[in-house]
C-alpha cells in the first residue's frame, strides 16, 4: 500500500472521512490506527501528517477553502454572486 503524506502548508481545519479500509495516521509525536466508518479531525496546527494503509483504503480528506478566494474565483469564472450566494456561505 502506498502512503500519503500531508503537508497542512495552509493551516487549516482538515477532515478524513474513512470510507474503506484500515491503516495508520501518523504526525510528528505519534500514530494512531484509523478503520472503515471512522471521521478523523485534523486540527491546523498539526503540520505535516501521513496516511499508511494496511488494505486498500477509500479515503475522503476534506477542509474549509479560503472563502474570498473561492469567490473570486467562480467570479472570474463567469457565475453571477447570486448563483456564487446560494453555494458559498459564511
Amino acid at each position: 500500500m502506498k502512503t500519503t503524506i500531508v503537508k497542512n502548508r495552509f493551516f487549516k481545519l482538515r477532515a478524513l472521512l474513512i470510507l474503506a479500509g484500515s491503516g495508520n495516521v501518523t504526525w510528528s509525536s505519534a500514530s494512531a490506527m484509523y478503520q472503515s466508518g471512522e471521521c478523523w479531525l485534523i486540527p491546523a496546527g498539526l503540520g505535516k501528517f501521513s496516511v499508511n494503509p494496511n488494505e486498500l483504503s477509500k479515503i475522503l480528506r476534506t477542509y474549509v477553502p479560503d472563502l474570498a478566494a473561492l469567490r473570486a474565483n467562480l467570479e472570474r469564472d463567469g457565475h453571477s454572486w447570486q448563483e456564487i450566494a446560494k453555494t458559498v456561505f459564511d
